[in-house]
């Protein structure tokens, strides 16, 4: 059930075109009718060759309501363009192509209306014109006629040419949850009914008797009634225009842009997000060339509402954060449109990227994620962008990874149970499991994953991991280290640890010992906290390198800085050991690289 939407500028006709295709003013507000102009969203349908109904949504063209226009493109299947012969293409024109653009609308057919009113010549020459003006905004090959809402001319034509765009069913979104979606553009209080909401359902179906929740508030509501186009309905697909009674919500609870979903799960509700920036056509920018300075205040069309907000500039390219005065509820990769605050002017189009607030170490990993990640899976796959930013992730929220084997995860990801973890982050994660565990009678589970800032369940797979390697021993809601973590070693893998041992500060370099399986037999030394490896390629036992970190830092506080000379003379380590020594205890929290020195973060233990 495919939902078309008109645009163009004021008083070029939508309004009456809509009445000649459908049937039906859109109009319903009396200042409307007064002033001849759309003021807000007007819905009328007309039916499909199969009786279906095909819904049309009248937007206001005048530029004072062009937040009614983006509310109402939010959900559109198809758009009906409309530019007047006698006025020919105008800044609402360019504005309203590029906001269907910007929004992900992918089919638009061209209407040059009120024929009668200029000759035919000059109404081609529009009609090319605007065509012309359709392809530079992303909208090449668009089907044209040449109408009139008056006379009638090509109105029986535009409404097959209409049809014909919709046919294949609405168009799928490339974001928002599994489940009912819709965006309310309506509320209000029908006496014995009770809260009656409208808007779109663009995901779905919703049943008569459903229990959704409406977002930001979180409140569970129940589908009390339901009509499509007008009818008494049981069931509603995707779509429709829906008019749907709520029970377990007030009026002054529910406002346009609140959002109803089957489930809350994938649903962001936040004041900050982090959005990309976006071409608004193939040929146009999303910002202005000279770019949107930091602290812009301005106003962000998201669904069907509108929301004031401070835009922030982060370094990492086409990227903002922007901070709501209250939070909404969005998805990611949902296209929205940034509006000059108080204004009409249209800044930028993006794309939500990031729920919350973003710290430094956050940015650093989403600037790593935007060079790492291919283009297209930047803006497909919401679960690996998820692990390489935030190092794990479950395998469930993982696009594609049931039915792929591990061979086909990303590369360097390691499981956990239902959890998948970057190489690299796991084994920070192990590494200060075992430091925190490692006081007398070890450290609470629930103070462990506060302090990690690691989800329970997460927690849970990783531990028994450890547990099962060895590692680490659970007793009840305690970690703790094993009373001898060596008791379990091969005969192999002890006497690598021996030859560590003996090596001291020389370590043992893997590549070079041309012993089949002594990287790994090291690596599972280190995992076990028992050897440290600094580069990779250079192996430590975990006494040397707490050593030596205690004999470079002796005598220093937190804060001093650290010269390359001085670490060279206290550790008595070449170059080619002193740098790595130095990126390990770096990478444990010991130092931070300013330049060549380095920085003291806090003593080793």
């Amino acid at each position: 059930m495919p939902v078309i939407g008109t645009a163009g500028h004021v008083d070029h006709g939508k309004s009456s075109l809509i009445e000649a295709l459908t049937g039906t003013h859109p109009d319903r507000l009396p200042e409307e009718r007064a002033r001849g102009m759309t003021i807000d969203l007007g819905f009328a349908h007309f039916p499909g060759p199969g009786g279906e109904p095909i819904g049309v949504i009248d937007v206001p063209g005048h530029e004072r309501f062009l937040r009614n226009m983006v509310a109402g493109a939010w959900g559109l299947d198809a758009a009906l363009l409309t530019v007047a012969a006698d006025d020919g293409w105008m800044r609402q024109s360019e504005d309203h192509t590029r906001v269907l653009a910007a929004l992900g609308v992918r089919r638009l057919a061209l209407a040059v209306t009120k024929s009668d009113l200029a000759p035919p010549q000059r109404a081609q020459e529009v009609r090319l014109a605007a065509l012309e003006h359709c392809a530079h905004l992303g909208f090449p090959g668009a089907p044209s006629l040449v109408v009139s809402a008056r006379t009638g001319q090509n109105i029986a034509e535009l409404r097959e040419l209409l049809t014909h765009l919709v046919e294949g069913g609405t168009s799928q979104l490339d974001w928002g949850p599994e489940g009912c979606l819709l965006y309310v553009d309506r509320a209000f209080h029908v006496i014995g009914v009770g809260v009656v909401v409208t808007g779109t359902l663009k995901a779905g179906p919703v049943e008569r008797g459903q229990e959704l929740r409406l977002l930001p508030a979180g409140l569970a509501v129940r589908v009390r009634g339901l009509q499509s186009y007008f009818r008494e309905q049981e069931r509603a697909l995707p779509g429709s225009r829906v008019a749907l009674n709520l029970h377990g919500v007030e009026l002054d609870q529910v406002r346009r842009g609140d959002c109803l979903v089957s489930s809350p799960a994938g649903a962001w509700v936040e004041r900050e997000l982090v959005v990309r920036f976006q071409p608004a056509g193939p040929t146009e920018t999303g910002l202005p060339e000279s770019g949107l300075p930091t602290r812009t205040e301005l106003e962000v069309a998201l669904g069907t509402g509108h929301y004031p907000a401070g835009l922030l500039r982060l370094e990492e390219q086409g990227l903002a954060r922007l901070r709501f005065t209250e939070p909404l509820p969005a998805f990611w990769n949902q296209p929205c449109v940034c509006l000059r605050s108080g204004g009409s002017e249209i800044l930028a189009a993006a794309r939500l990227f990031w729920p919350g607030g973003t710290d430094r170490r956050l940015r650093r990993r989403l600037a790593e994620a935007l060079r790492n990640l291919p283009p297209a899976r930047q803006t497909s796959d919401y679960g690996l962008l998820r692990l390489a930013v935030c190092g794990r992730i479950r395998r469930r929220e993982l696009a594609g990874t049931v039915a792929r084997p591990a061979a086909d995860w990303p590369a360097g990801t390691q499981a956990r149970g239902e959890w998948l973890f970057r190489a690299d982050e796991l084994e920070e994660l192990e590494r200060e499991i075992v430091r925190l565990a490692s006081p007398a009678g070890g450290v609470p589970l629930g103070e462990l994953a506060s302090r990690l800032g690691l989800e329970a369940e997460a927690l849970g797979a990783v531990t028994a991991a450890m547990e099962r390697g060895g590692r680490l021993a659970l007793r009840g809601s305690l970690a703790i280290l094993p009373a001898n973590p060596e008791a379990n070693l091969s005969p192999f893998t002890r006497g690598l640890l021996g030859q560590l041992r003996k090596a001291e500060t020389a370590g043992l370099e893997p590549e070079r010992m041309k012993i089949a399986g002594a990287r790994k037999e090291l690596a599972a030394l280190a995992r076990a906290g028992l050897a440290v490896s600094l580069d990779g390629s250079i192996f430590y036992a975990a006494e040397t390198y707490r050593a030596l970190a205690r004999a470079v830092l002796a005598g220093r506080s937190a804060g001093e800085l650290l010269q390359i000379a001085e670490a060279r003379a206290a550790s008595g380590l070449s170059r080619k050991y002193l740098i790595p020594f130095l990126n390990r205890m770096e990478a444990d929290g010991l130092v931070k690289r300013e330049g060549d020195a380095r920085r003291v973060r806090r003593l080793p233990d």
